[in-house]
């Protein structure tokens, strides 16, 4: 029998600061609050919204310290991963249950700017880093964005909204 697992691909921006969880040294993993908001335009050529959806990313082993490092609140990512739920009851006996992507890749939206990967060597790991602000770098004119203007919904726009604590993520500081 086959297990079926429901992959999906997600645009949005990063609502909440990496936060690593678990116990190993080497960050275990790590999870951040994704924004995803459609936006379309009208009839009348207007640029209009639809709600904003919330998601939990968590990422794993290398994907995890990756993003650690190079995942900041407010960057525009693409997400692919599976989809799931996490449940569990709190201490009032509240049931809740929040939408999950476990990610198999995260990286930059370059709709919105640029970005540079650095590689790592197979045989060793990277040294854990402290994430450094980039610098900004000029755009070579060949890559000024000839896109329409969207609206844009920088970090000092994102909330994300309050989750409640999950008994059952004791090593999970976001909760």
């Amino acid at each position: 029998m086959a297990v079926q697992q429901a992959h999906i691909v997600i645009t949005g921006r990063v609502g909440t600061q990496p936060v690593a969880f678990g116990n190993d040294p080497q960050h275990s993993g790590c999870k951040f609050r994704l924004a995803s908001t459609r936006v379309y335009r009208d009839r009348l050529g207007q640029w209009q919204e639809l709600p904003t959806t919330w998601i939990t990313v968590k990422a794993f082993r290398q994907l995890a310290q990756n993003v650690m490092f190079a995942v900041h609140r407010g960057d525009p990512v693409i997400v692919s991963g599976a989809l799931g739920n996490e449940e569990w009851d709190d201490a009032e006996g509240k049931h809740h249950v929040r939408v999950v992507i476990e990610a198999a890749t995260v990286g930059h939206d370059l709709n919105f700017g640029v970005t540079t990967l650095r590689k790592f060597e197979k045989e060793r790991q990277p040294e854990p880093m402290q994430p450094q602000p980039m610098q900004p770098q000029p755009i070579p004119q060949a890559f000024e964005n000839p896109a329409p203007e969207m609206p844009d919904a920088g970090p000092e726009t994102l909330e994300a909204p309050e989750e409640p604590e999950d008994p059952m993520d004791p090593g999970d500081p976001m909760g």
